[in-house]
């Protein structure tokens, strides 16, 4: 996360000048995998139609813990992931596209503009570690 709050055009939003960069445990437990991505949201230009994306209601913890401010007890919030990308084999997501779509109370504080990424494979046995988890 940036240490500013931006608006949809990239630009520093002046309601939140200065947001503070913080850490988030976010969980999906026992999400189904679905894999239609035409709902995914698109990169430009289009990266892939393979992949597969989970969509069910999120975990938003503090990085201390304690339920996010901003989210209901139990949680009401969800969470769309996408993860698109590879070669054109079914399972494969070598160097693989991911985007998050938060809805819900926690749109408030991520927005509710998809954020994009990349899943990468670990560099060396050290982040392969489950224990690290």
């Amino acid at each position: 996360m940036s240490g500013y709050g931006k608006t949809s055009a990239g630009a520093v939003d002046p309601a939140q000048p200065l947001v503070n960069p913080h850490t988030h445990h976010i969980r999906l437990k026992n999400a189904k995998i679905s894999w239609d991505t035409s709902d995914c949201p698109a990169y430009l230009p289009p990266a892939t139609k393979m992949g597969f994306q989970l969509n069910d209601t999120v975990h938003i913890l503090t990085g201390n813990g304690s339920i996010a401010l901003f989210e209901t007890h139990p949680p009401s919030s969800t969470l769309q992931v996408c993860v698109t990308g590879g070669d054109d084999i079914r399972y494969s997501v070598t160097h693989s596209n991911i985007t998050l779509v938060f809805r819900g109370p926690a749109a408030t504080h991520f927005g509710s503009q998809a954020i994009h990424g990349v899943v990468r494979k670990p560099t060396d046995e050290s982040e392969h570690r489950e224990d690290r988890w």
